[in-house]
């Protein structure tokens, strides 16, 4: 093995394998913060049925106290903005296929 090509592998080790552990330790000293990411990337009518349960969710003892995000589907942003916007802190679309 050329000595270019083994230095490269090591450096490729110590990344992959030593990264990881570096931000594990990193994490240890951060603050954990109470969230929650709902994902629903389907079609408007299964988020019509879906949305009901959003408010429920916000108010049950268990989730009162997190912060809520939404991923969801670019079809129904404009609904989701205005009827959810009370219980929802950020919203995130995408463009589902």
């Amino acid at each position: 093995m050329h000595i270019k090509n083994r230095n490269l592998f090591r450096v490729a080790r110590v990344i992959l394998l030593k990264l990881p552990l570096l931000y594990k330790f990193f994490a240890k000293f951060r603050t954990s913060q109470k969230r929650l990411l709902i994902i629903k990337t389907d079609a408007i009518g299964d988020y019509i049925l879906f949305r009901n349960f959003i408010e429920i969710v916000m108010k049950s003892e268990r989730f009162k106290d997190y912060r809520v995000d939404l991923l969801g589907n670019e079809l129904w942003r404009e609904i989701a903005l205005q009827y959810d916007g009370d219980y929802i802190n950020e919203f995130l679309f995408i463009k589902a296929d």
